[in-house]
């Protein structure tokens, strides 16, 4: 008889901690998907910036060559500039 009672409380605390478990899983599942539904927010908002970095790098490019004749005459006018104020410098001491 008392097999009996012992196996009663066996299975008994076995079903409860079954339950618990089961219980405890189905927590750790949901906050999981709450988990993985916020990275992919993050993995889109990261994919989207990230494509109108590109956008802005290559209006950035196209603006740089489309004025490359503009900056390849910097040299030329500082070049000028500097013989412009050489000769004042040089009427200036005689």
């Amino acid at each position: 008889m008392e097999e009996i009672v012992k196996s009663d409380w066996f299975f008994f605390i076995t079903t409860i901690s079954v339950a618990v478990i089961t219980v405890l899983l189905s927590v750790v599942i949901v906050y999981g998907f709450i988990i993985l539904k916020k990275v992919n927010k993050f993995v889109e908002t990261v994919k989207e910036e990230g494509e109108e970095l590109i956008e802005d790098l290559q209006e950035v490019r196209a603006r740089i060559k489309s004025e490359s004749g503009l900056i390849s005459k910097v040299p030329a006018v500082i070049a000028g500039l500097m013989q412009l104020f050489k000769i004042k410098k040089s009427k200036s001491k005689k």
